[in-house]
């Protein structure tokens, strides 16, 4: 990552072939910036995952970098791609609450005391994506 003011280096990220596998295959990545630029979301075509990074961005200090990287093994590679909305919400188990349910379904479990289902934060994101099959 590169600030573009002082064009130095702000931090850097390397996707290197699996040390473990017979076959070093090299990355072969497609890119993708979300619309509100917070993530930085990668498929590589070769090794069928997808990375999702978290940028984080402090304009008043000229700072960013990436928080969080998250890996998602894919059963087939990822030819192209297109971000179609990022949100953040709240999930219960791998279930996804839709934003209308998130705050009524917050005040049920509170009120239901030690019976009621955990929820943590989470992330969202749509994409439409081109496979090989």
């Amino acid at each position: 990552m590169w600030c573009t003011v002082s064009w130095t280096c702000l931090q850097t990220v390397r996707f290197s072939p699996d040390i473990f596998s017979s076959m070093s295959i090299l990355p072969s990545l497609k890119v993708c910036l979300d619309l509100s630029a917070e993530y930085l979301i990668l498929s590589d075509v070769q090794r069928k995952v997808l990375y999702v990074m978290e940028l984080m961005q402090n304009q008043d200090e000229g700072k960013a970098y990436f928080s969080s990287i998250s890996e998602f093994l894919l059963t087939h590679p990822v030819l192209s791609f297109g971000i179609q909305a990022v949100s953040r919400c709240r999930l219960r188990h791998t279930e996804v609450l839709p934003a209308e349910e998130e705050n009524d379904n917050l005040s049920l479990e509170g009120a239901q005391g030690a019976g009621a289902v955990e929820s943590a934060a989470g992330v969202l994101i749509k994409l439409f994506c081109v496979h090989t099959k």
